[in-house]
């Protein structure tokens, strides 16, 4: 069972730089030739955009206080890089917290988790990357959610056809961006019988860190989790997605 999950605006700046002497375009197992593209258009902006358009990039009102951000980022080939699932530090993260899982369990997730990135297309967990900073609404010609998986949707296609399970843990825009073209498993977190939205991303990362605590295998195996703050209230089949539904207790 192989797992997609989203990344995160928030993410750690400093970490051991132990992997910068590597070519980062040739670390990607995910092949795609467009990122020496997309990665290129990327830089560009940092070095020839107007204030006005890397603060869009950056998803801020002024590059004054970001401006080590910024420093990063026009270092991104050969700045230091840690795992993806340990560069993120957004809300998600922080609930899954990977640092204080066994190692078997970390390895789990390291294993089998696929981050979709705003930059690099979809990363695996163990995949060392630098930090970055990218709006999830920007968009221009050649840059962009849309764009990026627009592009790399044959590639993924060819990559997950012949993964036989598939658990969809990302939020709605990135799956959006690219739907998965074979039966898979979604969930969906309710409140008072609403679906939510943004407070949903803590609930992913707790429902990541179950699936690592038990190391979960199979599909069908999710169904049995038990969990304090949730509970499966219904499953929803349609032709491509069965969708969990579960409750936020009070």
């Amino acid at each position: 069972m192989k797992i997609l999950f989203s990344p995160s605006e928030e993410k750690k700046k400093y970490f051991e730089n132990n992997q910068a002497h590597q070519d980062l375009l040739k670390e990607f197992l995910i092949p795609f030739d467009a990122r020496k593209e997309i990665i290129s258009s990327y830089s560009n902006i940092l070095q020839k955009g107007s204030d006005e358009e890397v603060c869009s990039l950056f998803g801020v009102k002024s590059l004054q206080k970001y401006l080590d951000d910024l420093a990063l980022c026009n270092q991104l080939l050969t700045a230091p890089r840690i795992e993806a699932i340990r560069l993120y530090n957004g809300v998600a993260y922080k609930a899954l917290d990977f640092d204080t899982l066994m190692i078997s369990q970390q390895n789990y997730l390291l294993q089998n988790v696929f981050i979709f990135s705003n930059l690099f297309g979809v990363v695996r967990a163990f995949e060392r990357i630098p930090f970055y900073k990218f709006n999830q609404t920007y968009h221009n010609s050649s840059l962009g959610i849309k764009k990026l998986y627009q592009m790399m949707k044959i590639t993924l296609d060819t990559f997950f056809d012949p993964i036989e399970e598939i658990l969809d843990l990302r939020a709605e825009v990135y799956i959006k961006a690219y739907k998965i073209q074979k039966p898979h498993y979604v969930v969906d977190f309710l409140k008072q019988s609403k679906k939510i939205s943004h407070y949903a991303k803590h609930y992913r990362g707790i429902f990541l860190k179950k699936l690592a605590e038990v190391k979960v295998l199979s599909l069908e195996d999710i169904k049995e989790l038990a969990f304090d703050t949730l509970e499966l209230k219904d499953i929803v089949k349609d032709k491509m997605a069965t969708r969990l539904v579960y409750e936020i207790k009070d």
